[in-house]
């Protein structure tokens, strides 16, 4: 969206308006690369160019304090509703150069992660499980074999959001909870 700037004629005083460039949402820059808001700013915060805010009530992504300094992109605070970023031309073309080389090392697992889904497959091929093995099944497998493993990183072994995972991971420590209470009264 072309962004104008209203600026006062000093011989005339009128009023006119001066374009200030073509300025983009960040959404709007992911529907570029077809990716969605929150990869989008992930991919952003790989390559330095937001950072995650924490906020009393919400974390929120803005953009770096040197992006403003360059006057690459400003936050839009609008009298109703959040408020939200914009970036200019120079500040496309600079995350157009290094989009692909931030977007793959995202998505390049870590070691021991790689190795744990490797075995994981590994571990479902050879006992000849369905590929649609219950969720469950496969981060119960990844705890009592690959303990270590944050759940994050489990969450991108299984294919499924970090959520979920925390949520089956409370359902098993409620479950060992309730087991040893019950060996205990007995």
């Amino acid at each position: 969206m072309e962004y104008f700037k209203e600026t006062i004629d000093g011989s005339t005083g009128e009023v006119t308006n001066v374009s200030i460039g073509d300025w983009i949402t960040i959404t709007e820059l992911g529907k570029r690369y077809d990716a969605g808001p929150r990869q989008t700013r992930a991919v952003l915060i790989e390559m330095g160019f937001m950072f995650v805010a924490i906020g009393e009530h919400r974390n929120k992504t803005s953009i770096m304090p040197w992006v403003e300094k360059k006057g690459w992109g400003r936050t839009i605070h609008p009298r109703n509703g959040f408020e939200f970023d914009v970036i200019n031309e120079d500040a496309q073309r600079w995350i157009a150069q290094r989009w692909e080389k931030a977007q793959s090392s995202l998505n390049e697992l870590p070691q021991d992660v790689q190795s744990a889904s490797e075995c994981l497959t590994f571990f479902v091929q050879r006992r000849d499980i369905p590929d649609d093995m219950d969720t469950r099944c496969k981060v119960k497998w990844l705890m009592d074999h690959y303990s270590f493993l944050m759940n994050v990183d489990i969450a991108k072994v299984v294919g499924v959001s970090k959520q979920r995972v925390s949520k089956i991971v409370a359902e098993f420590e409620d479950e060992m909870r309730t087991k040893k209470r019950m060996r205990l009264a007995k």
